[in-house]
């Protein structure tokens, strides 16, 4: 029997969500600053380091995660079934899209040379992405999996 009890997701998924948020935010963000659409970013701009980090960091998450976390909270009431599902894609869907939008457009002089409409034209560049819409969906589809699931696994617990 699971330890888990708390309605949501175990800890070590909020974590790792928390991560991959985490780079998406920079990635999205430099896109946005350098007015450089996001594939550009993610291949010519992105060390392979960076994915060993990111990969590292978000699978040994299940291993290091052991005491609480209070940086993981919201994401585990975000992917609670207690939380409404529109109330739940609709945070998600901000949380993708408004990074770039907050750090990129009007920080974005702080990395780069770029002008503002330049910055301007790269958040609608990352909007407007096929890799950016399909994350979306992506993202939008396992959290509404992961929220059966937990709601599943608690009631399974009871």
């Amino acid at each position: 029997m699971s330890r888990h009890t708390r309605p949501g997701p175990p800890q070590y998924l909020a974590f790792a969500s928390l991560v991959l948020w985490c780079a998406w935010t920079w990635q999205s963000s430099a896109a946005t600053a350098g007015g450089i659409p996001l594939t550009e970013q993610l291949t010519d701009h992105t060390p392979l380091w960076w994915y060993a980090l990111l990969a590292a960091l978000a699978v040994a998450a299940s291993y290091v995660i052991r005491a609480p976390v209070p940086a993981t909270r919201p994401v585990e009431r975000l992917l609670s079934p207690t939380t409404s599902l529109p109330v739940t894609l609709t945070a998600t869907v901000l949380a993708l899209l408004l990074p770039p939008l907050l750090l990129g457009v009007p920080l974005g002089f702080l990395a780069s040379d770029a002008s503002l409409a330049t910055r301007w034209h790269g958040y609608v560049d990352v909007l407007t992405s096929p890799l950016a819409l399909a994350l979306c969906v992506a993202v939008c589809a396992t959290v509404s999996l992961v929220r059966r699931r937990a709601g599943r696994t608690v009631t399974a617990g009871a």
